[in-house]
């Protein structure tokens, strides 16, 4: 579990500090305040070799590498990214002069997802991952929480390389997965992502995109229910206010579990401001506006 993380001189985060984490933690800010760049440096931290080398690409489309990574380097100051991971603090710091200090191990206990609408041909392949890893039935059992129903799942080819994914349940025939519902289809891909990842740390941007606002509460009762049956810290953002009240209202009963991270600039630089459960649950319940 990630407790604590500071960043230093990455992108546009000078200097800003998360002083103390939850199991959940929802990033919250206006536009260009920096909380993907937030996800970027957490996951440049945690990630694999390989994966770091690629971090263009963990959250962003479409974007010049190399305009993102001169982004980053060609500052002539120190870049520094760390935190407490497990009761042990973790670093990379890279000098003025290119060279680095890094960790002898590089973590791998990360998992980044830009969810992104799942498109059903992703689903077969991550269905895939999930079933090789042996957690069928750690998805059967989540997914009945969503819709108590369910019996079984199994993948279906529709003709040539066209899969599709048939849910068993109460009614006569297995039903296409697609008409299940957004949520139901969206639970079900970050299920089959964050249970087959094997990671520790799920690092997720715009956790609210393509859904609508109805389908919010069952997202993130797949998300808490996900981070217990694996084990897992969540950091995710979102710009939506129906998003915060809807996790909000999942952690209600455990509300230990969660906490906003507010990214807000200031003349020094962007400042992080973390905001318990009960405290913005209260600004919410009097129409405050906090994202």
């Amino acid at each position: 579990m990630l407790e604590s993380f500071h960043v230093q001189n990455f992108r546009a985060l000078k200097n800003l500090t998360i002083e103390k984490t939850a199991r959940i933690n929802l990033i919250i800010g206006g536009n260009n305040v920096g909380k993907t760049s937030l996800l970027e440096a957490m996951y440049f931290l945690l990630a694999n070799q390989a994966e770091a080398n690629s971090l263009e690409s963990a959250f962003r489309f479409d974007l010049n590498n190399l305009n993102f990574w001169e982004g980053i380097y060609e500052k002539p100051y120190q870049i520094s990214v760390g935190g407490v991971v497990d009761g042990l603090a973790k670093a990379i710091v890279r000098n003025p002069n290119g060279s680095y200090l890094r960790p002898p191990e590089h973590f791998g206990c990360a998992i980044a997802i830009n969810i992104a609408p799942f498109k059903l041909a992703n689903l077969q392949s991550q269905y895939q991952a999930a079933y090789s890893n042996g957690v069928k039935p750690q998805l059967i059992k989540l997914l009945k929480e969503i819709d108590p129903t369910t019996i079984n799942f199994e993948p279906s080819q529709l003709s040539g390389n066209v899969w599709t994914i048939k849910i068993e349940n109460d009614s006569q025939y297995p039903v296409d997965i697609s008409s299940m519902g957004q949520g139901f289809t969206r639970a079900f891909g970050l299920y089959c992502r964050l249970l087959a990842s094997g990671r520790e740390i799920a690092l997720i941007d715009e956790v609210e995109i393509g859904m609508h606002h109805k389908s919010l509460p069952v997202l993130w009762s797949a998300l808490h229910s996900a981070s217990e049956e694996a084990n897992l810290q969540i950091f995710a953002t979102t710009h939506s206010n129906e998003c915060i009240q809807a996790a909000l209202n999942t952690f209600k009963n455990c509300p230990e579990m969660f906490q906003l991270i507010r990214l807000e600039k200031t003349e020094s630089g962007i400042l992080a401001k973390c905001i318990p459960h009960e405290y913005a649950k209260a600004a919410l319940d009097h129409d405050l506006e906090i994202r």
